[in-house]
């Protein structure tokens, strides 16, 4: 995306602006899948997922989804910084009782509710869908910027606790594995 939102002028445009101009990416020359880690029925809701996740999917630089159903694991950098999801997180009203942060050797991240399809179209919502699924969320900082970080979205704690595992060295990354892969770059969708 980060490629599109330069070519589209928009590079140091804030989500507000880079919602106004979405109906340009279909009128240019490529074609650019958007992300997914956002419900793509729902990312016209900013505020709704600023209050979920602290970021929107225009704030999505770019993404990689990799799928084998029911599983899925979504790892995207955003223009947002760490403190922002950490606070949006803490203080969601909707699923503030379900969280729980889980501190692994190789890192942390958010879990809402057990592994699996529970759904809860009730608390709907731009990050966790039109049904409402909890799952995991990890948050990653090299450290070198403050406003912008990689996030890990995953429905089940194994493919996040794997990422974080992968992330650090010590197991393969999804892709590694051969498992069919959506990536919101520009024009290039791999599977």
């Amino acid at each position: 995306m980060a490629i599109r939102w330069r070519q589209l002028e928009l590079a140091e445009a804030d989500a507000e602006e880079r919602l106004e101009r979405a109906i340009d990416l279909s009128m240019v020359e490529t074609f650019t899948l958007g992300p997914l880690m956002i419900e793509r029925s729902l990312q016209a809701q900013l505020e709704e997922s600023r209050t979920e996740v602290g970021f929107t999917a225009f704030d999505i630089e770019r993404e990689a989804t990799v799928i084998q159903l029911p599983q899925s694991l979504s790892v995207a950098d955003a223009r947002v910084d760490a403190g922002t999801i950490d606070d949006a997180v803490r203080s969601d009203p909707s699923w503030l009782d379900d969280l729980e942060e889980v501190d692994l050797d190789d890192g942390s991240y958010y879990s809402w509710g057990e592994d699996g399809p529970r759904m809860d179209p009730g608390r709907r919502g731009p990050f966790h869908g039109v049904l409402g699924r909890g799952g995991q969320l990890a948050i990653e900082s090299d450290g070198d910027d403050d406003e912008a970080v990689t996030t890990v979205r995953a429905l089940s704690s194994d493919e996040v606790e794997a990422s974080l595992l992968a992330e650090a060295g010590d197991e393969p990354w999804a892709l590694d594995e051969g498992l069919s892969c959506h990536c919101s770059t520009p024009s290039a969708t791999v599977r």
